[in-house]
């Protein structure tokens, strides 16, 4: 399928999607990534100010980058211990895909990062509050120190050239990784006449998504649903130790009445969805990252009345083990808001209707249970 414009298909799953049609949707969730990240910054900030968001952000991503470095240097099989290691996870990295970027790899021990552009720079120089400069000076080096012990605890990085700018022609930053003891000489041996199965081999300088196989970023795929269900938990959580859980939903819905219209957005125009009745929902519903996550069975009764079941929902089962009822507001409160909002972007007078919602009365009963509705 180049794309998801014909029929509604009860079958669908991202395996049926052309390569074409993953690239666009991997390039959608990379800056799904970035959106929901950056909105419950904003968020925070709006609340309790920006050294708050700020030290919530620096709690959140020491968990969320060692999570990001498992996922995707599993996906991929990316193993080594060496600068040019680090050059392939940065090349695979969702953040720097929405960049423009240039690696110079002097040798397996050595190698140049440098940014022409960044969107989170973009933003924060266009707010005009200086946020850069701790975003920049702070939490990129930690960042970038993280990534490469991940790999190697003797890859020394240094930035060479970071914000704030003077002259905004100028590159965006500029960061040096190096080890101590001397790299091996570069041996391109990477080939061009194959997709990739991962990134296992040689650094590539040309690397793109582009080279990967199918099955390869169906597994990226998979990987960045998982990632932005736990960037989006992390904050949750972190807002909820410092604030309490009612702020924490408060922040919650703020968030994702800010993110879900991006999501919807994205998501329909990378697979060209169009149309305003019940099954042009459906079809969004099944190309949602957070359905994906999830087993669900859709019951089609006409082209304007579907019934959505949540056989098995990773985020309800968390909620289950901490074992503190946070799952009754989650599911009666927010997850009703942001079914009638997703409803709603296809046409104003969809109705998204619970049928059943937690809490469970036991562990084998289905998760939840929605009818959605149009009269016309």
């Amino acid at each position: 399928m180049p794309d998801y414009s014909g029929d509604y298909d009860a079958g669908f799953n991202y395996s049926k999607l052309s390569k074409d049609a993953l690239l666009k949707l991997l390039e959608a969730y990379s800056k799904y990534v970035l959106r929901i990240d950056g909105f419950w910054y904003l968020v925070a900030m709006e609340k309790w100010g920006n050294d708050a968001a700020f030290d919530c952000d620096l709690q959140v991503w020491e968990k969320c980058q060692v999570l990001e470095l498992r996922l995707l240097t599993e996906a991929l099989n990316i193993r080594g211990n060496d600068v040019a290691t680090v050059m392939k996870y940065m090349q695979v990295n969702p953040w720097l895909a929405l960049c423009d970027y240039h690696i110079d790899l002097k040798n397996t021990g050595h190698a140049f990062l440098t940014k022409f552009t960044c969107p989170i720079l973009f933003a924060l120089e266009k707010e005009g509050n200086g946020r850069e400069e701790r975003q920049c000076q702070v939490i990129s080096p930690q960042t970038f120190n993280t990534i490469s012990h991940y790999f190697n605890p003797n890859i020394r990085t240094v930035p060479l050239n970071i914000p704030p700018r003077t002259d905004y022609s100028d590159i965006c930053c500029q960061w040096e990784f190096s080890l101590a003891e001397s790299g091996d000489s570069l041996e391109n041996t990477a080939e061009e006449s194959r997709d990739l199965m991962d990134y296992s081999g040689d650094y590539d300088p040309g690397f793109s998504h582009q080279k990967l196989s199918r099955e390869t970023l169906l597994k990226l795929i998979d990987v960045y649903c998982e990632y932005i269900r736990k960037i989006d938990g992390f904050w949750y959580v972190i807002v909820m130790d410092r604030w309490g859980n009612d702020q924490a939903v408060d922040c919650d819905i703020a968030v994702w009445e800010r993110v879900k219209p991006f999501e919807l957005k994205v998501i329909t125009e990378a697979l060209n969805i169009r149309g305003h009745d019940v099954i042009s929902f459906m079809k969004y519903a099944q190309a949602s990252p957070w359905v994906a996550l999830t087993d669900y069975t859709i019951d089609i009764k006409n082209e304007n009345q579907a019934v959505l079941t949540h056989q098995a929902c990773p985020t309800l089962f968390a909620l289950e083990r901490e074992g503190t009822g946070r799952e009754e507001r989650q599911c009666r409160e927010i997850d009703a808001r942001f079914f009638r909002m997703m409803a709603q972007f296809f046409h104003p007078n969809m109705e998204a209707s619970p049928l059943k919602l937690p809490p469970r009365k036991n562990s084998t009963d289905i998760c939840c249970q929605w009818k959605f509705k149009l009269d016309i």
